[in-house]
């Protein structure tokens, strides 16, 4: 069974919450949420603690230390910590913030924390809108609130589309990385593969066909997408071998080459590393 604990004053309010034993074993979990109204100058400094801290300022400006540099963060701009490492927040006399933050943890958030950082995301970061991100916290506030019984794995869900959407700012300047895509109309040419996948389909076509630099289109797409031209190109070819073998009769040496992958012996490869198990146990899994 939860618990929470709701202390509010004239300049803040806080939710320490206590999830149950499924949660933190299994959930993205919620330890704290809150606002903070600071009518003078105020620091926090932490260090060596099993959370991950998210807050964005609603009004004010701040400053956050951490791995050895100084951030400073303005209205409807944003933070990611990880707890575990030295960091400070603060604020001056001259423009005292507000904040509004998340304490959370889970199996998986250390992993995605550390992919966000690999991706270049920074510390602080400012959103093209903070809406999206407000909204989602103030979700989070309702739910810990509430006496519903399923809020562990609302405040999951929840905790999950703000990790979403963070990770949107791990690239270090997301305008510059859509104007780039707009400019090589890469998403033109994900379409194209999307239509075009079980054709002779390789980077070196693509670049031929589009006119474009193979290295370029190769950048742009991996920074539009997350993933190579060549390992999108697969993705598409397994998900349809998949559905044929699910929905077809027809045979699995003859399904690999209807998908773009006439070699039967590295279909079988590829499909294993994917799924895990041969075309024919999926087969035989998942046939209708």
């Amino acid at each position: 069974m939860t618990a929470t604990r709701i202390d509010i004053d004239d300049n803040s309010k806080r939710i320490i919450y206590t999830p149950s034993h499924f949660a933190k074993d299994n959930l993205l979990y919620l330890q704290e949420t809150g606002t903070l109204k600071a009518t003078s100058a105020f620091e926090s400094c932490r260090s060596h603690m099993n959370s991950y801290l998210f807050f964005y300022v609603i009004s004010g400006s701040g400053h956050v230390k951490c791995n050895g540099h100084t951030y400073t963060l303005k209205e409807k701009e944003c933070a990611f910590i990880n707890c575990q490492q030295p960091y400070c927040h603060y604020t001056s006399n001259k423009d005292p913030w507000e904040i509004s933050w998340i304490h959370f943890n889970g199996p998986t958030v250390a992993n995605i924390f550390n992919r966000y950082v690999e991706k270049g995301g920074k510390p602080v970061f400012a959103p093209d809108k903070i809406i999206p991100f407000s909204r989602i916290v103030d979700r989070i506030y309702l739910i810990a609130s509430s006496k519903e019984h399923s809020r562990d794995m609302n405040i999951n869900a929840a905790l999950a589309e703000l990790l979403a959407n963070i990770m949107e700012y791990s690239r270090p300047n997301k305008a510059y990385v859509a104007s780039t895509s707009a400019t090589y109309n890469v998403p033109i040419i994900k379409r194209y593969i999307d239509e075009h996948f079980v054709e002779d389909l390789s980077l070196a076509t693509l670049s031929d066909h589009f006119d474009i630099n193979k290295y370029q289109l190769a950048k742009v797409f991996k920074q539009e997408y997350d993933l190579s031209v060549g390992n999108y190109i697969k993705y598409q070819r397994i998900t349809k071998a998949k559905s044929m073998l699910r929905f077809t009769n027809e045979k699995i040496e003859d399904i690999g080459g209807n998908c773009g992958i006439p070699d039967p012996n590295y279909f079988s490869r590829l499909f294993k590393q994917f799924e895990g198990i041969s075309p024919g146990e999926y087969r035989k899994k998942w046939k209708a």
